[in-house]
């Protein structure tokens, strides 16, 4: 099935594409933290089915950079001592993504180039919930290492 992303099935459902997506995000965004509200997840929807339905682009790469079921094909955590620079992990405070996997790596790394951020009362992905504080942090911390 070489070429077939999530972007493509969504765009080759045509008319039946949003209940795809609707079915997605209601699922997706109970199992994990809080879930959405209506308004959240009718907002998200519609977002996520704008992005999933338009032309493809970078989604092209996902079948050379992850296996079936969204497992990376050369997992990050393996190649990460081999970058040069600061990294960072941020999660929000109840994220779907399992933090204590980012301070495993964190912990692998040299303490200077790691740093592990949380977006305190974010209770869904740190950049959608909580921007200036996810923007904030961010800031601060590449002030203190270029100063």
């Amino acid at each position: 099935m070489s070429g077939v992303t999530p972007g493509s099935v969504i765009r080759a459902l045509g008319p039946w594409g949003p209940g795809l997506v609707e079915k997605y995000v209601t699922g997706r965004f109970s199992m994990h933290g809080q879930p959405l509200d209506a308004v959240e997840q009718n907002v998200f929807k519609d977002y996520f089915y704008h992005i999933a339905a338009a032309r493809g682009s970078g989604e092209y790469a996902l079948r050379h950079i992850l296996a079936p079921g969204a497992w990376a094909h050369a997992p990050l955590a393996e190649r990460l001592h081999e970058l040069k620079v600061p990294v960072t992990f941020i999660y929000g405070e109840h994220d779907w993504m399992n933090p204590a996997a980012g301070a495993e790596v964190a912990q692998q790394l040299d303490k200077v180039r790691a740093k592990k951020v949380s977006c305190h009362n974010s209770v869904r992905i740190c950049y959608f919930a909580r921007v200036a504080v996810l923007y904030g942090g961010f800031l601060g911390y590449l002030v203190s290492h270029i100063a």
